[in-house]
């Protein structure tokens, strides 16, 4: 791709002003806005108002039943220009095990070319890079390619269960030629990452209650146990490789097809490297190179984040816990419906899953998998198309020292209009949303 003076002198301001921009995110990575928490929530979206404000974007904060406010903006291009709407998170996730963090999480810290704190990346420098490149169009004297509208909530992080009654409420003024998400994420050797598409997720709290309250571990041959219970249950949920064993999970899953196989194989896969920056010797299943990003990429999950029961304080405590407790995660495919496999989890299908028993699943967050359905062209010769002006789903960025990178790193077959925001939040897709 030819870059124009004009575009190098966009990129030229971007790298002149490059500390202010820094220095903005610095100080919006300081609001310790936890979700899981609810901390900070009205400083961030306050920040986010004053980011915008920067561009002369009147930022106006929506409330949400129950929920923290969701800011939406506007920067207006021009009449018979396309529309692209940014969705951004300003919560963040939570922090512990603080004594693992080398700096604190909420004090940014730069080393070498990164800045080290929490929601750098996930995703409030991506709106100060989105603000950044506007305000260098219009410093440049260049005129901005679109309209931009953005919006941006305070619960994606545990789900956005707040954030449908938001864009029930306001179809509107979300109407947009396309919308996305950006992470920001590169290859290992600087290429940049186009993806379309996610897994869903569930998130689930499982609870095991045998006793109304503790007792001493003396009688523990004839109490039950909470914490060997829930255990048990979960035991049966997944095998040693990471395979999920509850009758009829993946009925409904997409199907990989032989188009998003060969992209895959395209892209780069350095395995040895992460299994090193891992500090792991080798992967949970015996497989490698492509084989092994594939099952990464094409395979459910089901992740336990989090365990606690019984006594967890300094020293020893002999007791027989009455209750126990964990946090699941799991990956759900394209194609199957969160709110289904809850109801298979919980024993709603024929077969009762192996949870049943005295095991109590309360869902935490439902996000649907998201399909890409934009098929005319290849991914790379789309991002060129979008590049010359013509309107596609989705671009790759270009870069002033190499131009557009010759090689895109994607998983083609996912949704290339809408990536992050939850399809739960959208009914069975986005069009409820006027996107």
């Amino acid at each position: 791709m030819r870059i124009t003076m004009a575009l190098r002198d966009v990129f030229g301001h971007i790298d002149a002003h490059l500390d202010e921009s820094i220095a903005t995110l610095s100080e919006f990575c300081k609001i310790p806005s936890i979700s899981a928490e609810k901390r900070a929530q009205p400083e961030a979206a306050a920040f986010v108002r004053k980011v915008l404000g920067g561009l002369g974007i009147e930022g106006r904060e929506f409330p949400t039943e129950g929920g923290p406010n969701v800011v939406f903006g506007e920067y207006r291009a021009g009449e018979g220009r396309p529309t692209l709407l940014f969705y951004n998170h300003y919560d963040v996730q939570p922090v512990d095990p603080l004594e693992e963090w080398k700096t604190n999480p909420f004090s940014p810290v730069i080393e070498g070319n990164k800045l080290f704190a929490r929601g750098s990346g996930d995703t409030k420098g991506n709106l100060v890079a989105q603000v950044a490149a506007i305000r260098a169009f219009l410093a440049a004297g260049e005129p901005v390619p679109c309209n931009v509208k953005f919006v941006v909530e305070g619960e994606e992080e545990v789900g956005s269960p707040h954030f449908r009654s938001f864009v029930e409420a306001n179809r509107g003024i979300l109407k947009a030629d396309g919308a996305t998400i950006e992470g920001g994420e590169h290859s290992m050797h600087g290429v940049p990452k186009v993806e379309f598409g996610c897994k869903g997720t569930l998130y689930v709290e499982l609870t095991a209650r045998t006793a109304a309250v503790d007792q001493h571990s003396m009688w523990a041959p004839i109490l039950p146990n909470a914490a060997w219970r829930l255990i048990q249950a979960l035991d049966t949920m997944r095998d040693r490789e990471g395979r999920i064993l509850i009758p009829g999970w993946t009925k409904d899953a997409m199907r990989p097809t032989k188009e998003m196989h060969a992209y895959l194989r395209k892209a780069e896969f350095r395995e040895k490297e992460l299994l090193k920056a891992w500090g792991i010797k080798a992967p949970l299943v015996k497989k490698s190179g492509t084989a092994l990003l594939e099952h990464a990429m094409f395979s459910p999950t089901c992740t336990i984040c989090g365990f606690r029961s019984g006594y967890q304080g300094e020293g020893t405590k002999t007791v027989n816990p009455a209750v126990a407790s964990a946090k699941v995660d799991f990956r759900v495919l394209p194609g199957m419906k969160t709110a289904k496999q809850l109801a298979i989890l919980r024993g709603g299908e024929r077969r009762v899953p192996p949870t049943a028993g005295g095991v109590a699943v309360v869902p935490r967050g439902l996000r649907h998998g998201l399909l890409q359905r934009d098929r005319r062209r290849p991914v790379g010769e789309r991002a060129r198309c979008e590049l010359r002006g013509e309107r596609v789903s989705r671009a790759e960025r270009a870069h002033p020292d190499r131009g557009l990178p010759e090689r895109c790193e994607v998983l083609r077959g996912v949704d290339g209009e809408v990536l992050a925001l939850s399809e739960e939040n959208f009914g069975d897709g986005h069009p409820a949303a006027g996107l």
